[in-house]
């Protein structure tokens, strides 16, 4: 942090004037003579027996201090000094918020029962609290996507109402976009600073920004990194079999390796030894899954400081299709559209016979879709 600044620094020409008033007391007031007959009235003048010399010793008095005084913060309040402070006082804001599955890690403090997003959104609200008037912040959410969750706003319980409905979502945190997105907010406001509020858990991202019109300040949350997790899981139909496909994401700072178990129909199908680098992505595919297995499973076998994203699942609907009921009055071209979908069932009611508790056979309908205007 820098030292006292001033605004307008000749306002200190006019120190001198501190002088000037010492001067008018040290200079004493000639008097004129005259003849008395006695001085036995005149004791207290004859004291000062250098009434006639131009200075006198300097004697000082409490309403000279005040005078000085006076003087001294009328001269500093015309220079306006200034001191920089590490608050967003006199700024705009930018908050970038990582919502990713890591930031539900409960390491966000010493106690281990508070998680890295609730640190991270105990920090984000003072800030928020922290703004002066006139000036504004925004939010910016990261998790698979980034999004402009509140864009720049001086409403300060809208910000709060934002920052208590934030959720981890099961997904990495594209901080790349993100930024992005934060540069183009900076670039429409000037004094803006830009606060990542993140467990850093993710690849460097302000070189894949051309440039940053505003500071960035980086709010690290959480105490450790030791964390794998199954980002995406999906099935696709391959020659009478399916194909697993899993995507793992290390965010420790070093190298681990975990079992991966592939299930289906809870039963144990496939497991995998995989090594993982620091801050690695690893995408795998597993082949000659039973085309008839209705859920895939995949889990991280050990323990990590997230236990919630050591497993995903996902239905096979080319062994089960959708049972998707149609309102409508009559639609041609909707209902061919989705005739045609592959692994879909397709049902029509029309909308006077519509129920919204309907079920096929006790089993509630996977997808109602509404034909515009049938339904009031």
């Amino acid at each position: 942090m820098g030292g006292l600044g001033l605004f307008e620094p000749l306002a200190l020409l006019a120190l001198p004037l501190l002088g000037l008033i010492v001067a008018l007391y040290l200079l004493r007031f000639r008097r004129p003579s005259a003849p008395v007959g006695s001085l036995h009235l005149w004791d207290n003048l004859t004291r000062d027996r250098e009434a006639n010399s131009l200075w006198q010793r300097l004697q000082v008095s409490g309403l000279m201090l005040l005078q000085l005084l006076a003087m001294l913060a009328l001269i500093l309040a015309l220079a306006r000094p200034w001191v920089p402070s590490e608050t967003t006082s006199g700024q705009n804001a930018i908050l970038v918020v990582d919502t990713s599955a890591s930031m539900g890690a409960t390491d966000g403090d010493t106690s281990g029962h508070t998680s890295r997003l609730d640190a991270a959104l105990d920090k984000a609200r003072s800030l928020v609290d922290d703004l002066p008037q006139g000036a504004s912040a925004a939010i910016i959410t990261s998790d698979e996507h980034a999004s402009v969750l509140v864009p720049p706003t001086e409403d300060k319980s809208r910000l709060r109402d934002a920052l208590a409905a934030l959720k981890t979502q099961p997904t990495g945190t594209n901080m790349s976009e993100a930024m992005q997105l934060a540069s183009v907010l900076a670039q429409r406001q000037s004094n803006t600073i830009i606060w990542v509020l993140s467990d850093g858990v993710f690849p460097a991202a302000t070189g894949n920004v051309e440039q940053l019109p505003a500071q960035i300040k980086f709010f690290p949350v959480g105490h450790a990194a030791s964390n794998q997790a199954i980002t995406a899981l999906s099935v696709d139909q391959r020659e009478g079999s399916l194909g697993l496909f899993v995507q793992i994401t290390n965010a420790d700072n070093l190298t681990v390796t975990r079992r991966l178990d592939v299930l289906v129909d809870d039963a144990p199908w496939n497991a995998r030894t995989v090594s993982l680098g620091p801050g690695e992505i690893k995408e795998l595919l597993v082949e000659d899954l039973p085309i008839d297995g209705r859920v895939v499973a995949a889990h991280l076998a050990g323990v990590d400081e997230l236990e919630i994203d050591d497993t995903a699942w996902t239905v096979n609907r080319a062994s089960v299709p959708a049972n998707v009921l149609m309102v409508t009055d009559g639609n041609k071209f909707l209902e061919l559209s989705l005739a045609l979908l592959p692994n879909v069932s397709l049902y029509k009611v029309a909308p006077a016979d519509y129920d919204p508790g309907a079920t096929l056979d006790g089993v509630p309908f996977d997808l109602t879709v509404l034909d515009a205007g049938v339904v009031s």
